[in-house]
């Protein structure tokens, strides 16, 4: 028939002419043949001749037998038609006799309703309990076919779903390299677990996985990363099999497969810097799920790709309005893990995200401002938005997620009382929840803002009580946090607030970090030299800080700090949160005036007279210290 595709069109119309007069399982045939020969021949019928078959199958339905109600509804599937009415006769035809089904016919009919998305909860419900005590009559394709069928329309089914687990196992090496990436990818989706079945099909599919076409192998990993199951093997063969035919994967085959590699965390470094590479040209392809997957999966993994970073960042850009909310916020998640600086990204979300805040869950929410404040980027009106969204949902964040909210506020110095009293009635009675880092970033966060209102919280016995109780599992950077939190303490009591040995811990611990001197350091340092000013230089004070200089000077000390652009929050003059702490516990601790030397102030002042560049900057360290 392909050679002779002339001979249709007259044929055709022929048939239509008399097509009021023909049998229902005539008309059922007829349907199952055109749909067979388009897609044979490659041939489109056209609408109207579709549209008439439509008009006769429901007058017909009721009288189709459940071959001819099966052969129909895979001959329209087939051809892409998704007329509600026509799904809706042929379900209530199902229906009548769906007990007469066969498995092949059970299947298809499914599968049908499926691919063209129309929703039958009632048959689906019926093919599901006639399935169950017949599966064994189901050859690869139907099972495979069925639960395909049931995850594509989101239709649970528990006990249909445990028992193709069992069924399937003795025929699993009989499925084909689809029917094996079908059948996982719908356990996956409706995320139903089924380990022997995943371990067995593992084992099976190894050998032939050369097979696979590339959108087989992506949803095939894509699948035992969705429901969490390790097969390093399995994974192995399909990072060489990538790496050899990496020409073949689109642009979402290859974001699923890293964002597999990712999710099960199974190292991979090869196939990451393959992927890695990837021109410019083929990245415009990727739509923003795969955009925002493979930033996702680089920063999980922690593999470097800057040159990645920035082109996905070129390509981002324009395009964020098609972004979603977790696309958003993965995204700048990924680039502040992985310190991967763009100005011009992080500008442009702090733009769209403000007016689509609503949209973004707990965790999303967290994750952004978390993003920010980790690269130091400034988005003052995306803060403000993000405290006026959050505070009445604040009842939905997990312990890690008000962790990383008031972390974030309190490092970009962002000051919102309302927004910390509330998380302090939250947490107060969920401290059991959180754990050692997450009230690490808690207290060091309420030590930085030093609200009135929050020193109950923040000084509160049970709080005090559970850091003793579990300060063996706080690291170097909690303990850290501690001894400030703790210096809070002595501001607001006048004593410290832990034990003296778990005190004593924290202060070695905190002293314990090295500094680093900066040009501009040495720089202040030549200065006051030829000042003859008296000076020290890194002198650690009795609260445990660091300075950079204590300047003796008219019988007074004075301690200098040397602020360069990691003291402030991205291109602005706005002091970062931890600065702020740290000026602020000097002076009330140590009894030491505090004088910070901003970096831009400091080149600002420089003047080259007569080959001498310290003049400027003598002046300068005069008014700063009178």
């Amino acid at each position: 028939m392909k050679e002779n595709q002339a001979q249709l069109e007259p044929l055709l119309n022929e048939t239509m002419l008399s097509i009021q007069s023909f049998e229902p399982n005539i008309l059922a045939a007829l349907c199952h043949k055109l749909s067979k020969i388009e897609k044979l021949c490659r041939w489109n019928v056209g609408n109207e001749i579709w549209t008439v078959l439509e008009s006769e199958i429901i007058q017909s339905a009721e009288f189709f037998n459940p071959m001819g109600t099966s052969n129909v509804a895979w001959a329209l599937a087939t051809a892409r038609r998704s007329s509600p009415a026509v799904w809706n006769e042929l379900g209530n035809a199902a229906l009548r006799n769906i007990h007469e089904f066969s498995p092949q016919a059970s299947a298809n009919t499914v599968w049908a309703y499926a691919t063209v998305g129309h929703s039958s909860p009632l048959l689906f419900d019926k093919v599901a309990e006639g399935a169950l005590s017949c599966l064994l009559k189901f050859n690869s394709q139907a099972i495979a076919n069925t639960v395909w069928a049931y995850a594509t329309v989101n239709h649970t089914s528990p006990k249909l779903f445990d028992k193709v687990a069992k069924v399937a196992l003795p025929l699993l090496h009989e499925f084909k390299p689809q029917e094996v990436a079908n059948t996982v990818w719908a356990y996956a989706t409706v995320r139903h677990s089924a380990p022997q079945l995943f371990d067995k099909m593992a084992e099976v599919t190894l050998p032939c996985l050369h097979e696979f076409n590339s959108q087989a192998i992506a949803n095939t990993v894509w699948a035992y990363a969705r429901v969490g199951h390790s097969s390093p093997e399995l994974f192995d063969k399909v990072a060489m099999i990538v790496l050899l035919r990496r020409h073949e994967f689109n642009s979402q085959e290859i974001a699923n497969i890293i964002w597999a590699y990712a999710t099960v965390g199974h190292s991979s470094p090869q196939l990451f810097d393959t992927i890695k590479s990837i021109p410019l040209p083929r990245l415009r392809e990727f739509n923003s799920q795969a955009i925002a997957n493979a930033v996702w999966a680089y920063a999980t993994v922690g593999h470097s790709a800057p040159q990645l970073f920035d082109n996905v960042a070129e390509v981002a850009v324009p395009r964020l309005h098609e972004f979603n909310s977790q696309e958003i916020a993965n995204t700048v998640w990924a680039y502040a893990t992985m310190n991967q600086s763009s100005s011009q990204l992080f500008e442009k979300v702090a733009m769209v995200a403000p007016p689509r805040l609503h949209e973004f869950n707990s965790q999303e929410i967290a994750n952004t401002v978390w993003a920010y404040a980790t690269i130091r980027h400034s988005a003052p009106q995306l803060f403000d938005m993000v405290t006026v969204v959050a505070l009445p949902r604040l009842h939905e964040f997990n312990p890690w997620d008000l962790a990383n909210m008031v972390w974030a506020c309190a490092t970009v110095s962002h000051s919102s009382p309302k927004l910390f009293d509330k998380v302090a009635m939250i947490v107060l009675p969920r401290l059991h929840e959180f754990n050692s880092q997450a009230i690490a970033n808690i207290v060091w966060a309420y030590a930085v803002f030093n609200f009135p209102s929050n020193v109950d919280f923040g000084l509160h016995s049970d709080l005090i009580r559970l850091i003793v109780s579990s300060i063996e599992s706080f690291d170097d950077k909690g303990l850290r946090q501690l001894h400030q939190w703790n210096l809070w303490g002595k501001e607001r009591t006048g004593k410290s607030v832990l034990p003296l040995d778990v005190a004593e811990h924290c202060l070695r611990v905190f002293n314990s970090k090295e500094g680093t001197h900066s040009r501009l350091e040495n720089n202040v340092a030549r200065v006051l030299h030829n000042m003859e000013v008296c000076f020290e230089v890194e002198v650690q004070l009795n609260s445990g800080y660091s300075i950079d200089f204590l300047v003796s000077i008219d019988q007074r000390e004075i301690a200098v700090e040397v602020d360069g652009p990691y003291h402030f929050i991205g291109q602005t003059k706005n002091q970062n949160g931890s600065t702020r702490l740290k000026h602020r516990q000097i002076r009330a601790l140590d009894n030491l005036t505090v004088v910070s030397i901003p970096y831009w102030e400091w080149y600002a002042n420089e003047e080259n007279i007569n080959g001498d560049k310290s003049k400027g900057h003598v002046r300068y360290l005069k008014k700063l210290l009178k």
